[in-house]
């Protein structure tokens, strides 16, 4: 049975390994692929050390990752819209973001965490906004950094 949080690209993205370095890599180098195309917001965030040292990701990871969710956004779209569970309404799996860096706003509204939620040392470059959601487990973001 395929869980709805399954048909989420982003959640996708975030558990697309076994891995959880792995994960952070992709997920990171994605959202810098996805940034580029701003060239002006690109070039500041590489004033951040933390962006700086994010991975470039080669055209054999975009590809693969473009291959393996065809859903996932291949633009950034205008800010604030990259939902990252969107359609759902309940997160039943643990979801690790320890240390995942987000290039756009992120907006989880209304949404139903069964399981914990891990949002330490994660980097946000817009904020974001966690709206009539509840929190069933833990939830960490110790060490979190919002730059807005």
């Amino acid at each position: 049975m395929i869980e709805p949080e399954d048909k989420t690209p982003w959640l996708r993205l975030a558990r697309l390994s076994e891995d959880h370095e792995a994960n952070k890599r992709l997920w990171n180098g994605y959202q810098k692929y996805l940034l580029k195309p701003y060239a002006g917001d690109y070039q500041r965030k590489l004033e951040n050390p933390k962006f700086k040292e994010i991975a470039e990701l080669s055209d054999a990871d975009i590809l693969y990752i473009q291959t393996k969710i065809q859903d996932l956004p291949t633009g950034s779209g205008s800010f604030g819209e990259n939902d990252i569970a969107a359609d759902i309404q309940e997160i039943r799996m643990p979801l690790n973001l320890e240390g995942f860096y987000f290039a756009f706003p992120v907006w989880v509204m209304g949404k139903r965490f069964i399981a914990s939620l891990n949002l330490e040392n994660a980097q946000f470059s817009h904020g974001a906004k966690f709206s009539g959601c509840v929190f069933k487990k833990h939830l960490w973001a110790c060490e979190s950094n919002f730059e807005r």
